[in-house]
């Protein structure tokens, strides 16, 4: 929330090397994790709105893409057409994340990427839906 008021196009810069990669302790416990991200998830509505849809776009991009390519199928489309758009969608996805990947030191994360998306969006979903039921009250790990 600071950065975003203070941020201008001058002071700020996009570093994508191993020495710029924060990371943070392991949260072991399933019912922690889940708590920090429902807690990480709460504060979307104090974003200001640009932020607010630059970071839902991806997530609806890609539940927009499952549920198309899934209709597809469904309604029997040729399967060279979903095969296509799905190696189409991986070619896109592998080569914009590799440089990042890389640079950061996490390929061993590349191959298993698309894997990660589609879990992180039914995650991501169920932890928007349980917020929307109940928001966590405190900030405690």
């Amino acid at each position: 929330m600071f950065i975003q008021e203070i941020v201008t196009k001058n002071n700020v810069s996009i570093e994508i090397t191993e020495q710029a990669h924060t990371t943070s302790a392991v949260i072991e416990k399933w019912g922690e994790w889940a708590y920090q991200k429902r807690r990480h998830i709460s504060t979307a509505p104090l974003y200001k709105t640009k932020f607010k849809v630059l970071l839902a776009l991806y997530p609806y991009a890609q539940f927009l893409f499952w549920t198309a390519l899934l209709l597809l199928f469904l309604l029997k489309a040729p399967i060279q057409l979903c095969s296509i758009l799905l190696g189409i969608k991986f070619f896109l996805s592998y080569l914009v994340n590799y440089k990042a990947m890389k640079a950061l030191k996490v390929l061993d994360l590349y191959w298993i990427h698309p894997v990660y998306e589609i879990v992180y969006l039914c995650i991501q979903g169920i932890f928007v839906l349980l917020n929307i039921i109940s928001k966590p009250k405190k900030w405690r790990r």
